[in-house]
């Protein structure tokens, strides 16, 4: 007897088809760490970062990195990096989080296949100098396979139905005892015990998962019928003795299983030539010898070649699903960026009255406005070193910083502070680099009461938006009230429909 050598029996096949998917992928993200430590002395902060930094790096893409959707805004996110390196970050997040969806996408991929091919017949495979098709078991139903073969350069598709192979007489004995087991165990349906028969019995027609049959002989057609239901209105109070019998049936074979039992009296409470021919062939083989593993497909049928081809499975479903994949992450990164870009606007907003309010003190003090702005991005700068900034970096201070570098470095002051307006973005602080370089260019003993005028306005601004906020809290908080009420109403009235 050949053995048998199916995928289907669960050696892993499912899965190894994927492996060299992973490898590649964990190689790549192995490959860049190394490389990218060697040369920068550091590593990246995802798996794959570094692999994306080098590729990025060394491919001319770092060039073009300005035209990534999405890079000015998080060029505002990031004011502290430059534009390309900011850019950068962007696309080495995305290329991690895409990565790492692969990854999981081709794991649970082989895990599927590996139980597709563990629950149905293996497919067509070439063993040597032939072609097989594995059968099943004995005692299950005949199989439906797809198969396909090309004759005279035409590919045949077509279905056709392969019996199991027929058990030894090992196997068959096997079979029986398994059945009996299983009918034993669920005749008696809901009832105690043979001699306290008052429910309807669970009479099985057949063994789930085989061919085997079952047929049901009673005694006493008047107590009983033939699904088991118990006629038990009118007897005795101790019940009357019958029997029935379990004809099992099996590829020809007959065995019988008698259960006494008592019935008391109810409780108080109850291509088609071509297709043609290689399904006539098939059928003729897989009924040759009912006791072969697996029917040998022919080279040949009246003297034509046959070429037979093995199936892939699941191939198709993860390219669709990396193609998927791959077309979803540029617009989750954009609903995340617009995210990122609300909330920096919401901290702008928080953060302008107290900016306004420090360059004011340090006016009154009689600073000018580039000592001010110094000593204000100096402070700044000490809190996070010192780690008293427990907030944490603020936009507009680093703003304020990188604006600071610009005058450093022989910036004119009125086109420091415009390009300090106009990289926010915010028309607050648009309006506010304006001033001040309005300020430099003429000149002016006003600016102190603007300014003054403008804090009083932005401090108006943030009670409006705490109010705002403060409604929009109040209505979310409207959804778990009327859940609360319903429940209440369903507790007042529930118990009043049952008592009607």
């Amino acid at each position: 007897m050949r053995e048998r050598r199916n995928a289907g029996k669960g050696d892993g096949a499912g899965m190894m088809r994927y492996l060299p998917i992973l490898i590649v992928l964990f190689g790549y993200g192995i490959w860049g760490r190394m490389v990218w430590k060697r040369e920068k002395g550091t590593e990246g902060t995802g798996f794959w970062d570094s692999a994306l930094r080098y590729t990025i790096a060394h491919t001319g893409l770092l060039r073009r990195i300005r035209r990534v959707p999405g890079a000015k805004d998080l060029t505002r996110l990031l004011p502290w990096k430059r534009r390309e390196d900011a850019a950068a970050d962007f696309v080495c997040r995305a290329g991690n989080l895409l990565i790492g969806g692969c990854v999981l996408l081709t794991v649970f991929a082989g895990l599927a296949a590996e139980g597709k091919e563990e629950m149905e017949p293996g497919p067509v495979y070439r063993e040597g100098e032939g072609w097989y098709l594995g059968r099943g078991e004995p005692g299950g139903e005949e199989s439906i396979v797809d198969l396909s073969g090309m004759m005279d350069g035409e590919t045949i598709a077509f279905q056709a139905a392969v019996p199991n192979r027929k058990a030894t007489g090992e196997e068959e004995e096997a079979l029986f005892k398994m059945a009996e087991e299983y009918i034993t165990r669920v005749w008696l349906g809901t009832n105690s015990g043979a001699d306290e028969i008052r429910e309807d019995l669970n009479l099985p027609d057949g063994i789930p998962g085989t061919g085997i049959t079952v047929e049901w002989e009673r005694e006493d057609a008047s107590l009983l019928s033939e699904r088991g239901v118990v006629w038990n209105r009118g007897l005795p109070a101790d019940g009357v003795l019958t029997e029935i019998t379990a004809v099992i049936r099996f590829d020809g074979c007959e065995r019988r299983l008698i259960f006494p039992l008592r019935i008391l009296p109810e409780a108080a409470d109850p291509g088609e030539e071509s297709r043609l021919l290689l399904e006539e062939y098939l059928q003729e083989e897989a009924l040759g010898d009912p006791y072969e593993e697996e029917v040998r497909l022919p080279d040949e049928i009246g003297g034509r070649e046959v070429v037979w081809q093995p199936q892939e499975q699941g191939g198709v479903p993860v390219i669709f699903g990396f193609l998927l994949l791959a077309a979803a992450m540029p617009v989750l990164f954009r609903a995340k960026l617009s995210e990122d870009m609300k909330r920096r606007s919401i901290q702008l907003d928080a953060d302008y009255p107290d900016l306004i309010n420090k360059l004011s003190l340090y006016l009154g003090a009689g600073m000018s406005v580039r000592t001010a702005w110094g000593r204000i991005a100096a402070e700044y700068r000490e809190s996070l070193e010192q780690g008293r900034n427990r907030r944490g970096r603020r936009y507009a201070y680093e703003e304020m910083r990188l604006t600071w570098n610009e005058l450093c470095i022989g910036v004119p002051e009125e086109e420091a502070f415009e390009r300090f307006g106009q990289r926010i973005g915010e028309i607050s602080y648009i309006r506010f680099g304006t001033l001040l370089a309005q300020n430099v260019r003429k000149g002016g003993r006003r600016l102190l009461e603007l300014l003054e005028a403008e804090e009083a306005q932005a401090f108006a601004r943030r009670k409006e938006n705490a109010r705002r906020e403060g409604e929009k809290a109040g209505t979310r908080l409207l959804i778990p009230m009327i859940g609360m009420l319903v429940i209440v109403i369903a507790v007042i009235m529930i118990p009043a429909v049952w008592s009607m």
